[in-house]
């Protein structure tokens, strides 16, 4: 994988990439985005895996957290 990664783009721009998509649908399609990069980005590479694209441990918390706060502020 880092091979790979390393041939093509850097992780960051591979999730800039990513979100932008995300962006991009819920703009079109109208429906609320959310945004669990910001909050990954707070804490740079500690919360990614050795491979510098996937959520380790704390990532997963960190995306959990802000799924579980959008939840309970939405009433969903």
């Amino acid at each position: 994988m880092k091979k790979f990664i390393a041939m093509t783009d850097t992780p960051y721009e591979w999730h800039k990439r990513y979100s932008d998509i995300c962006e991009e649908v819920s703009r079109l399609e109208e429906i609320p985005l959310l945004n669990i990069r910001v909050k990954l980005e707070q804490k740079k590479n500690a919360a990614l895996a050795s491979d510098g694209l996937h959520p380790n441990d704390l990532g997963h918390k960190i995306i959990a957290q802000t799924i579980f706060e959008f939840l309970i502020s939405s009433k969903v």
